[in-house]
């Protein structure tokens, strides 16, 4: 199991982390669950994903824009990983996709992986290992960040991160 640090969610909608039954998609990310990144309070962003999305993708973090801090379980089972390898690994014991409809591409079964573990992390070294032109073992994800199949948290506390961001600025 590994230990992971308080993660930072975000969402449009007022009520906080609702987790999806998670279902495949046959593409790199699945239909369900909850996403999130590590929160990073005295860094420029909040989280990796936040950086991500002032960059790339701003309307993302507009208003409204709720966001959360979940502080993981210290049981939680969470899969990570940190390179090419470790993902190469899910897909060796038996959680990739059999019919992907693409012969050359491997995906996840994320139902599968769900069966087994709470979560899949994937640091800043293992977002850079495992970009979608690497080959079949491909995770492709945006940025550090972490996917939760179900709700193990010991705490959920609301933030107002536009307080985060002045208090960076001062």
């Amino acid at each position: 199991m590994t230990e992971l640090k308080p993660q930072l969610y975000c969402t449009k909608k007022t009520e906080g982390p609702i987790f999806r039954p998670i279902e495949n998609d046959n593409f790199i990310k699945p239909n369900g669950g909850i996403w999130t990144s590590t929160y990073t309070p005295n860094e420029k962003y909040p989280s990796a994903w936040y950086e991500w999305c002032a960059i790339v993708s701003p309307g993302k973090v507009e208003p409204p824009c709720y966001f959360y801090i979940l502080y993981p379980k210290d049981t939680a089972k969470v899969y990570t990983i940190n390179s090419r390898e470790d993902l190469k690994k899910l897909y060796q014991n038996g959680f990739a996709c059999t019919d992907t409809g693409i012969p050359f591409i491997k995906f996840l079964d994320f139902v599968k992986v769900a069966k087994v573990y709470d979560a899949i992390h994937l640091t800043e070294k293992g977002q850079v290992s495992t970009p979608f032109s690497s080959g079949s073992y491909s995770l492709d994800w945006d940025c550090e960040c972490t996917l939760w199949f179900r709700d193990v948290f010991e705490e959920i506390k609301s933030i107002n991160i536009t307080e985060v961001l002045e208090d960076e600025v001062k």
